[in-house]
């Protein structure tokens, strides 16, 4: 279902680009941002973890750092009976915490006086 999801909102993105190409220079404006339409949807479909990764300025773990990571990898793929993965992107741990959740604006302490 996700991959249906996503392969639509690529072609909706694709629809738009080209429109709005064709607003600014008829059918080669057309043409040219259905090209770039092209370029962002295969970037985004093939590059997108990574860049995630990079903006959250993620870094990969060793099993030293992280035993019981690697111990939850290994048993998950022993127990579907496939291979161990290599270092993909779930197994990187971003250099700060997640926020917590909580609503914005919401307050976990009294106001202080004044």
């Amino acid at each position: 279902m996700n991959t249906l999801k996503t392969g639509i909102l690529m072609w909706l993105l694709t629809v738009l680009l080209v429109l709005v190409g064709q607003l600014i220079g008829g059918l080669s404006g057309m043409i040219i941002f259905f090209i770039l339409a092209i370029v962002m949807n295969f970037s985004a479909y093939w590059w997108s973890d990574k860049l995630a990764l990079k903006m959250a300025r993620a870094r990969q773990v060793t099993e030293i750092e992280e035993p019981g990571l690697h111990r939850l990898v290994d048993r998950m793929a022993a127990k579907m009976n496939m291979p161990s993965p290599q270092y993909t992107s779930w197994r990187v741990i971003p250099p700060t915490p997640s926020p917590p959740d909580e609503a914005p604006g919401m307050r976990l302490s009294p106001r202080p006086p004044g």
